[in-house]
Order: C-alpha cells, then structure tokens, then sequence
C-alpha cells in the first residue's frame, strides 16, 4: 500500500470527515486502496456508534437506578441476570445495551445526541423486526392483496415509534408487550379502513347486534346478505348504500374495538374468531378482549341510533 493510503486509513480508523485536502489526497489511490478505505470508515463509524450507546446506556441506566431502582431491577431481570450488578458487569463485554427497554428511555431522553439517537432508532426496529414481519403474515393470510408487504412494513415501524412515546418504565411492562398492542391496532385500522371503502355483500350490523346473547357478544350466525332477484336497481342501490354506512360507522369505533368487530362478526372476509383465538391474536386476556366487544357493542348502539339505523 502507498503513504498516501497509510495517511487516509489513519483518518478512516477516527471515523471522522475527511477535509478538503485530504479528499484530494483519498483520490489519488487505487481503486483497491479506496475500497479498503471505504471498509475501515464503515467499521469505525460502527464502532463509534457503538461506543456512543453504550455510554448513553449506562448514563441512562445509572440514572434509572437512581430514580426509579425497581424498574433498574426489572431491567435487570428481564435481560436473564439476577442482580443490576451483575449487569452492569457484563454490559462492558456484550452488547447487553441492546436490551428493548433501556434503547426505548435512551430515545426518551432528549439530551441525547442526535447521531446517537439516529442509531438507537435503526437498532430498535432491526430488533423488533420479527414481530412487525409475525404481525404482517398474520394480516396477510387474509388480506386478499389489499395491502402490500412494503406498507405493512412501513406502519409496523410508524407503531414502533408510536410505543416508544407511550412507553413507561415504571409500569414494570416489557416494551415488546405494548409495541404488539399498537403495531397490531395500526395494521387493523389500515386493513379495515381499506375494506371499508369495498362494498361488500354483509347483513345489517343492525341484525349483528340485535341477534347478540345478552350484550355478551356471543353472535349468532350471520346472516348475508344475497341480491334478490326481484329487487329493483333503486332497492339494490338502498341497500348498497345501507352497507356503506354501516362501514362508516364501524369506523367512528376506536382500533381495539373496531379489530373485535372485525374478528368476532366476521366482516369484509375477515375470518370469524372466538374471544379465545383473538386474545391469542393481541397477547391479551379473554377477559380484556370481552370488556373490549362489550364496550364495542355499547357504542355500536348508540352510533347507529345517533343514525337512525337501529
């Protein structure tokens, strides 16, 4: 290797800028001596990168133990060590800062550094990545195409920025456990936003509601609903534009209530599901999950009475 290339991989190994001069120098090498520039840079932006979130780890750390020692020892648990010592000693051989809850209060944090925050950003969603991608196959088994992998994606990792301003510490729960609840909630409410806007053959919310056991939200069958031969155009439109505004109203209904919606009455081809299978679904209690179709049914009534629907 020439001097030349001895003084830029210098430069490289700080992971600094490269100055005016010094770029002019960067272009004379060879086209291998560039290349393996190009490869130190990236190693040294790296593991500053790295340096940097693991101080803001522990500062951050440091402070929670302080202000809040039973989350610190919650942390500490959850990341399989049994004291917030024997952490803090492994923290400095193994990229423990990685731990979901400690990257969610360095992003909570707003004197962290900029840069420093831009990294812990990209390391929280490649971390979170199989839950989002778990959470997509799920909606894309019934998605018939509607929506694309890309945008799935993309509100997957809306709803992660989403928790990480929701999120609380001091509430003892795991990050991933409220990230499931939004990213679950966002991808239901674009799904069903998108359905709404299909005219689907269903019966009237009105008969699903009505033909509810004691407000339990035990539903009966569905009745769907099949064009009538004999109809007129003018009562087939009456009718279409009924479904219309059964869809609008489902959508006035919060995402939580609207997904059960979906799910227990079996609307717009979505599969019909037991409070069982959906607290299964949202990594909740069949009883939270009834509380949420009660609620759900609740309002139904007054919205569509507010409509003159029911």
């Amino acid at each position: 290797m020439s001097a030349n290339f001895n003084k830029i991989k210098e430069i490289a190994l700080s992971g600094r800028p490269m100055t005016t001069e010094e770029q002019e120098l960067y272009y004379t090498l060879t086209d291998t001596e560039m290349d393996a520039i190009s490869e130190i840079y990236l190693h040294s932006v790296s593991t500053n990168d790295e340096k940097a979130i693991a101080n803001e780890f522990e500062r951050i750390f440091r402070k929670l133990e302080q202000e809040n020692p039973k989350a610190a020892e919650n942390i500490a648990e959850w990341s399989k060590f049994t004291t917030v010592d024997e952490l803090m000693q492994h923290f400095h051989d193994s990229s423990v800062y990685n731990l979901n809850e400690i990257m969610v209060l360095i992003l909570q944090d707003k004197s962290v550094p900029e840069k420093v925050r831009d990294a812990v950003v990209e390391k929280l969603y490649e971390k979170n990545m199989g839950l989002v991608h778990a959470i997509i196959s799920k909606y894309s088994r019934v998605d018939d195409g509607k929506m694309s992998n890309e945008e799935l994606e993309q509100i997957g990792r809306v709803s992660i920025y989403k928790a990480i301003d929701r999120y609380d510490v001091s509430k003892g729960n795991r990050f991933s456990t409220l990230a499931t609840t939004v990213i679950h909630n966002d991808i239901a409410g674009l799904f069903q936003n998108k359905v709404n806007k299909q005219r689907m053959n269903e019966s009237s919310l009105n008969d699903l509601v009505e033909n509810s056991k004691d407000g339990s939200g035990e539903a009966r069958e569905k009745i769907d609903f099949i064009a009538d031969p004999s109809m007129t155009p003018a009562e087939k439109l009456a009718k279409e534009a009924e479904i219309e505004q059964l869809y609008l109203v489902l959508d006035k209904l919060p995402p939580e209530q609207k997904f059960v919606a979906y799910a227990r009455f079996g609307l717009a081809g979505v599969e019909r599901k037991t409070q069982n299978e959906i607290a299964e679904y949202m990594h909740m209690s069949q009883a939270n999950v009834s509380k949420i179709e009660n609620a759900m049914l609740a309002k139904l009534k007054v919205l569509l009475l507010n409509t003159g629907m029911y």
